[in-house]
């Protein structure tokens, strides 16, 4: 069991492809400190074919901004997924679009190029043989080039640029980030608190420590890449077990 109670929680960090749902709930958050990772790609229907189209989302990303505040609001531009079809150009081009749209709405883009968890390569390696799609890992002068170049588009918007996990991006205008940011929470909160980082976490993350909370093979937007959901069969499995009435929403 976690305690909600106002005393017994620094912040809450909510991560969200479509939090529209849950703007009715906002009133909740009153007495708290709070922020959203909002990851908006604007990437193929068979990678996300269960998201609503990337108009409507930012569109809610807009409202969630006018019902908080675009410090309250990260931009998430994450996996990076390099493909035949989809390279560095493709995704400088995805960003630019997105940052233009979003332009006085936030202060922060986090990135970074997908972890190859074999789970997740075995859903991508079936994607491979139904489309044309061929998964490329980036080599360095590429990961060299997508930083100048990123860099720029961010200066142009005056949007600061953080990496998620990656140490790829040393001697850039890119800093190594934090999901959970000390410095963010503590600008929210307007406090000046010592958090410590998180050791159990992967290589690179800067996280500081915290609760996760939610459940695996519980998301119906079934995105190819995503390391949460073993299959269709087993997040549609949890969802007929869906009750609200429950603590655990599942039993």
């Amino acid at each position: 069991m976690v305690s909600l109670k106002t005393g017994d929680v620094e912040a809450f960090v909510f991560w969200s492809k479509n939090p529209g749902p849950f703007f009715k709930h906002l009133n909740l958050l009153e007495n708290h400190s709070f922020y959203f990772q909002y990851t908006l790609n604007n990437y193929p229907d068979f990678l996300e074919p269960g998201l609503p189209i990337f108009d409507k989302r930012v569109h809610t990303f807009k409202n969630l901004v006018d019902l908080t505040s675009k410090e309250r609001v990260v931009l998430r531009y994450d996996p990076i997924i390099l493909t035949n079809n989809m390279n560095i150009s493709f995704h400088l081009e995805n960003i630019h679009r997105t940052l233009e749209l979003l332009s006085g709405y936030t202060e922060r883009l986090m990135i970074s190029f997908m972890t190859p968890y074999k789970k997740v390569q075995r859903k991508l390696a079936k994607l491979e043989s139904q489309n044309d799609f061929l998964i490329k890992t980036p080599e360095l002068d590429e990961i060299k080039d997508f930083s100048v170049k990123l860099g720029k588009i961010c200066k142009l918007y005056k949007i600061k640029v953080y990496s998620c996990a990656n140490n790829m991006f040393e001697k850039s205008s890119i800093k190594k980030g934090s999901c959970i940011d000390k410095d963010l929470i503590n600008s929210i909160k307007g406090s000046d608190i010592n958090f410590k980082y998180d050791p159990g976490q992967r290589d690179g993350c800067g996280c500081v420590k915290s609760i996760d909370m939610g459940v695996y093979n519980t998301c119906s937007f079934h995105c190819s890449y995503c390391y949460a959901n073993h299959s269709k069969s087993s997040v549609s499995k949890n969802l007929k077990k869906y009750n609200i009435s429950n603590k655990s929403l599942l039993l």
